[in-house]
């Protein structure tokens, strides 16, 4: 796909997924926040909720928040890291550069954190692409000008009105891949505009290892299957805001 002046991108993600046993500890991960330190100096604890009811007939006990990963990131760098059991992420948000800065970042952290994992077994990877873009339909335009969910239908009556209106999808484009679509309109208060986020997330399993090569060939498989579904559901339109 050519490289677009404007790229609608908000946040691009690389996320990789292990089979680890034992499962490591929020103490091992905040050592490797502290390691990290130099590139990301903020850290951060994500927490799962957890919900305690009490005997039958009494009130449920307040949720609590438990610490199960820990979120990394540099006010004057444009990428996050977000470490969980056996997930790490790593996501660059606007300005997006480029797939291969990305791929870089993501080889370089996973290579600091196999040293405090050495036995990780990787078995997932996926790549997501939220894009966002604003646009004001003006009088007789078609929805498909913008994004071609419903090429055909008029701004106008699809619906009535677009507020929160979303579509999701998870459409088979390869028998090893997988892919899951989130269209989701949303008015922009104070304007005429128009809110469209295109949320393209593709995976796929496998036996990686450790294995640098086959990430970096898995990925860049994924990355043009992503391409692929961007350019089918973009409209005419959008592309010529993005190469404005």
């Amino acid at each position: 796909m050519e490289r677009l002046t404007n790229p609608p991108i908000r946040e691009a993600v690389w996320e990789m997924a292990f089979a680890n046993d034992p499962l490591p500890t929020l103490a091992l991960m905040e050592e490797f926040g502290q390691h990290m330190r130099s590139s990301y100096p903020v850290l951060q604890h994500t927490h799962a909720v957890q919900i305690t009811f009490g005997p039958e007939g009494e009130q449920p006990l307040p949720p609590t928040q438990v610490p199960d990963g820990i979120r990394l990131s540099n006010p004057s760098r444009p990428f996050v890291v977000l470490l969980k059991a056996n997930v790490l992420a790593v996501a660059r948000l606007r300005p997006y550069t480029s797939f291969e800065d990305l791929r870089g970042e993501g080889l370089q952290v996973l290579a600091d954190w196999l040293r405090f994992v050495p036995d990780a077994n990787l078995v997932r990877l996926a790549l997501r692409y939220v894009n966002e873009y604003r646009v004001s339909f003006a009088e007789g335009e078609f929805i498909g000008d913008y994004v071609q969910l419903v090429p055909h239908v008029m701004a106008s009556e699809f619906p009535q009105m677009l507020d929160a209106y979303a579509v999701q999808m998870t459409p088979v484009y390869s028998p090893d891949k997988q892919a899951a679509i989130a269209v989701n309109f949303q008015p922009v208060p104070g304007t005429d505009q128009t809110s469209i986020v295109l949320d393209i997330t593709v995976s796929q399993n496998g036996n990686f290892g450790q294995d640098a090569n086959a990430m970096t060939e898995t990925t860049a498989g994924l990355r043009e299957l992503k391409n692929r579904i961007f350019r089918q559901l973009v409209g005419p339109k959008a592309y010529a805001l993005f190469n404005a």
